[in-house]
C-alpha cells in the first residue's frame, strides 16, 4: 500500500499521448487526432493493432503523430489469438476483452521506453479543451483515473481468479470501478509505474490472471478488472478525479462555456454520429519535414 507521507517525484516533461486502434475504429481513431490537433499540442503515440495498409498511410501524414506496429509475436500466443478478428474458436466477449487488455501492454512498452508522463486514450475518445487540467492532476498526485459515470460494484466484473492471481483481497463489499478508456501516469520513475503498470502488465502475460477459466464480457473487465483491483490494494479506493468527464458523448452544445466543456469524452461504439457529421473533427496533415517529432 501506498504510504500516505509518500512524495511522488514531480515529472516536468511534456506529456504523450498513447492510444491504439483496429481498422473498423479508423474513423473515430482520425477525430481524436483531429480533436488533439484543435486543442492540444501533445504528441500522440498510436499504435496499430489491426489497421489497414491504406490507413496507415493515411495515420502518417498527420502531424505530431508517431505511428507504431504493435508486435504480437513478442508476446504469448494466447494474446494474439484473443485479440484476433473473430473467429469460430473465439466468441465476441473473449475477443473483445483482449483486445482491451493490449492497452496495458503498451502503456508498459511506452513507458520503460520514454520517462515522460503519459496519458492513455481510447480510440473512441476524443477532448473538448485543452489537456491542461490532466497534466496539473498527474503532477499533483502522480496519476490520473476516473470512474465510469455509474460508478458501477467492479466486484461484479472482476473473475475472483484475477484476484486470486493478483494476490489481492478478496473484497466482500466494495471494488472501485476505474474507467480504464482514460489513465495518466507520472512516468517510468513514478510511485505508480511499480505498483500499478508493472503489476498489470505481468498479469496480462498470464492468461489465468487476465482471462482464467470461465472469464468473459459478461463477468469480467480484463484490463478495467485489472487496474481496479490494483488500485483499491494501493489504497487508491476512490480513483475518480474532479476533472469533468463523461463516458458516453452528451448533447452537443455549441453554446457551452470553455469552462464548463468536460476535456474529455468517451462514446460508445465506432462510429461518428451520423446525424451531426459536422462534428467530425479532420487531422492536420504535415509537410514530410514536420512529420517527425522528439520526445525530449
Amino acid at each position: 500500500m501506498r504510504p500516505e507521507s509518500e512524495q511522488h517525484a514531480v515529472n516536468e516533461r511534456p506529456l504523450v499521448v498513447v492510444t491504439a486502434a483496429t481498422d473498423n475504429y479508423f474513423r473515430k481513431l482520425q477525430d481524436l487526432i483531429g480533436s488533439m490537433h484543435q486543442h492540444d499540442s501533445a504528441t500522440m503515440y498510436v499504435y496499430d493493432i489491426g489497421l489497414t495498409a491504406p490507413q496507415v498511410s493515411e495515420l502518417q501524414r498527420y502531424c505530431n503523430v508517431e505511428y507504431r506496429k504493435f508486435n504480437y509475436e513478442k508476446y504469448p500466443p494466447f494474446i494474439k489469438l484473443g485479440a484476433a478478428p473473430l473467429s469460430a474458436d473465439f466468441s465476441r466477449e473473449q475477443t473483445g476483452g483482449m483486445r482491451q487488455a493490449l492497452k496495458l501492454l503498451i502503456l508498459f512498452e511506452v513507458m520503460e521506453e520514454i520517462p515522460n508522463p503519459v496519458l492513455w486514450l481510447d480510440a473512441g475518445s476524443h477532448i473538448e479543451r485543452p489537456l491542461d487540467p490532466v497534466r496539473e492532476e498527474i503532477r499533483k498526485y502522480g496519476y490520473f483515473f476516473t470512474c465510469v459515470s455509474n460508478d458501477r460494484h467492479m466486484l461484479r466484473w472482476t473473475h475472483i481468479g484475477t484476484l486470486q492471481a493478483l494476490g489481492c483481497p478478496q473484497y466482500k463489499e466494495y471494488l472501485g470501478h476505474a474507467s480504464t478508456g482514460s489513465m495518466g501516469f507520472g512516468g517510468r520513475d513514478s510511485w505508480v509505474f511499480g505498483h500499478i503498470v508493472l503489476p498489470a502488465r505481468d498479469c496480462v502475460l498470464r492468461k489465468e490472471c487476465i482471462e482464467p477459466d470461465g472469464a468473459s464480457l459478461r463477468n469480467h473487465r480484463y484490463d478495467a478488472s485489472v487496474i481496479s483491483a490494483l488500485l483499491e490494494a494501493n489504497g487508491i479506493a476512490r480513483p475518480c478525479s474532479g476533472i469533468p468527464f463523461e463516458r458516453s458523448v452528451p448533447v452537443w452544445n455549441t453554446n457551452m462555456p470553455a469552462s464548463e466543456k468536460y476535456v474529455i469524452y468517451h462514446s460508445r461504439g465506432n462510429t461518428i454520429d451520423p446525424e451531426h457529421p459536422e462534428r467530425f473533427r479532420f487531422p492536420i496533415q504535415c509537410t514530410d519535414g514536420q512529420l517527425s517529432r522528439h520526445i525530449p
